[in-house]
């Protein structure tokens, strides 16, 4: 689009999270084929940095992507977003700040009892993983405490048992 339109543009995406999974990070760098810059030849040596396996892998998905890959990821997410609410509907004590989420983890609000770093204390060891979101509020991290997210990508009776534990906490609040 930004071609077609003629602009000048260079886009580095250097969090490296295109597929956050441990070592799996790769940024990406896109500009015009028609660029004046020796972008290719600077990314590159930055790029020497990662393994040639993680490289293969994020081809590997990029093709897997491209092939109808992200498709089934968003139906998969989706359907664990289901999962997740409707196991914790009508809970009082939680609920959905971002009712149109479409991204891979889904943020609760804890029970006004407890901070979010407290519940994912209380619940880590009932194998339950969920984050503070206090990291994610970066101007107001007492904000955060209000929130944890819980990662959509997992097996649905992982899935399932996390939103069973999570609605027996609350009830004890």
């Amino acid at each position: 689009m930004l071609d077609r339109a003629g602009c000048r543009y260079v886009v580095i995406e250097d969090t490296g999270k295109l597929w956050p999974t441990l070592d799996l990070k790769a940024g990406y760098l896109v500009f015009p084929r028609r660029g004046q810059l020796p972008l290719r030849r600077i990314y590159t040596d930055i790029l020497l940095g990662i393994s040639p396996l993680i490289m293969l892998i994020v081809r590997l998905l990029a093709q897997d992507a491209s092939e109808g890959g992200f498709g089934e990821l968003r139906r998969f997410i989706r359907a664990n977003r289901v999962v997740l609410r409707d196991e914790l509907a009508g809970q009082d004590a939680l609920s959905f700040p971002d009712a149109c989420s479409q991204i891979s983890v889904e943020r609760i609000a804890v029970p006004a009892s407890v901070t979010a770093t407290q519940m994912w204390r209380d619940l880590r060891h009932s194998g339950v993983q969920l984050l503070p979101c206090s990291q994610f509020h970066w101007a107001d991290p007492a904000a955060g405490e209000r929130y944890v997210r819980v990662a959509l990508g997992r097996p649905p009776e992982v899935i399932q048992a996390a939103a069973a534990a999570i609605r027996g906490y609350a009830e004890c609040r």
